[in-house]
């Protein structure tokens, strides 16, 4: 009796592991989302920064993982710990703006500059998030 117990925990573990490692192989070969080609919304800096600050449930449901361009003025130009680009686009006061994380090595604007960029929202913290960021002309 104790010999079936083992035995059907021992399948039951080796399903688990199975059913791990084909949600693992699953997500690993998962196509990633690129915004080249994507419609997207347009919105400048200072109207997605305060809707966020305003509501941020009701902004979430209007922007978060949709494709967006957003305008607005370069505040600062930066590099993350993944030696992504990263440029914070002024909102609509001070401490407020979207943090744009480029996939190309380096994007040749400066702070002053107003620019149009195309990425994914994915949230909100102390600024909007964007990545898979593209600069467009």
């Amino acid at each position: 009796m104790i010999f079936n117990v083992n035995k059907n925990i021992s399948y039951l573990l080796l399903a688990l592991v199975l059913i791990t490692v084909a949600i693992a192989l699953y997500l690993w070969n998962k196509p990633h989302r690129s915004i080249d080609g994507r419609r997207t919304e347009h919105v400048t800096a200072a109207t997605i920064t305060q809707a966020f600050e305003d509501d941020e449930t009701a902004a979430n449901q209007k922007y978060l993982n949709k494709a967006l361009t957003v305008q607005g003025v370069v505040e600062e130009i930066s590099k993350n710990d993944a030696g992504q680009q990263v440029i914070f686009i002024k909102g609509h006061r001070d401490f407020s703006g979207v943090q744009c994380t480029f996939k190309a090595p380096e994007i040749e604007v400066g702070v002053g500059d107003t620019i149009n960029v195309s990425g994914f929202c994915n949230g909100y913290t102390v600024a909007v998030i964007l990545d898979d960021c593209k600069l467009l002309e």
